[in-house]
């Protein structure tokens, strides 16, 4: 889970952040770049992101880098 930035839970702002992942063969998480969403959250998704393990994707049975965007859900109770 990403940690909520402390301006943003002073803001109670809610808002997602769509990131795209760039994934190596093994299913590690190489490179991530912010795609939308309110600047001040995109550190706190990108670092929990850059944690995430992924099923490799495959190709003929053999695993490949692969890319996919990933949706981060930032809300404040």
């Amino acid at each position: 889970m990403p940690v909520y930035p402390e301006i943003a839970k002073r803001l109670r702002m809610k808002a997602t952040v769509v990131l795209e992942v760039e994934i190596d063969a093994k299913g590690k998480v190489v490179k991530v770049t912010p795609v939308s969403g309110p600047a001040l959250l995109h550190a706190a998704a990108t670092t929990a992101v850059t944690k995430w393990k992924f099923q490799p994707a495959t190709l003929d049975g053999v695993n490949v880098p692969s890319q996919s965007q990933v949706s981060i859900l930032f809300s404040y109770p």
